[in-house]
């Protein structure tokens, strides 16, 4: 889609397990998601500065209903369409592929696609609008440390971030051993 066209991006935030999240889609499918920080004001900002958007409906009844698709431990079933250039798109899509409470390193990840420079993975990484469903944090330094995590990175310390990182991955690997046991 040409995002220089005017569109209806319709939001809303609701609970997921990491705490308030806000959710955007059109009428082709996702196109952002993140924790919300601070003010949903933000979010709307930033919507506006990644589409031109000519309307921003709040619809917090259907992103509750998505939410609550969204943090399933398997594939949720969503489309998405986002801005990216071929690189990002194709590290979006191998990450994509790191199972569900499982990790590997921006080296690794960079082997995968060709790619010499686990630093221009991460930045890849973190250009990533939809978080969660494109699973970045999910990659991490190759000594295991959990690397930097770009959510709210203009509001929270490097600390915090990590945080966020380590308890998303704590979460999906306690859902994976109630699956499994």
């Amino acid at each position: 889609m040409d995002h220089s066209e005017s569109m209806t991006v319709y939001f809303g935030i609701g609970d997921s397990p990491f705490g308030t999240w806000c959710l955007a889609w059109d009428n082709l499918g996702l196109v952002y998601s993140n924790m919300v920080i601070d003010d949903r004001e933000r979010h709307i900002r930033e919507l506006k500065k990644l589409f031109s958007v000519t309307e921003c409906v709040t619809n917090n009844d259907q992103a509750v209903e998505y939410l609550n698709l969204y943090f399933r431990p398997l594939y949720p079933p969503f489309n998405a369409h986002i801005l990216a250039t071929p690189f990002q798109a194709l590290v979006w899509q191998q990450t994509c592929r790191i199972p569900f409470g499982e990790t590997i390193s921006y080296k690794q990840l960079g082997n995968n696609i060709n790619c010499a420079s686990p630093r221009a993975v991460g930045q890849a990484l973190a250009s990533n609008p939809i978080a969660f469903l494109i699973p970045c944090h999910r990659v991490i330094h190759t000594s295991g440390e959990l690397g930097n995590y770009s959510m709210a990175k203009h509001t929270l310390s490097l600390d915090q971030r990590k945080q966020i990182k380590s308890d998303m991955l704590q979460w999906e690997r306690m859902k994976t051993a109630q699956m499994t046991g």
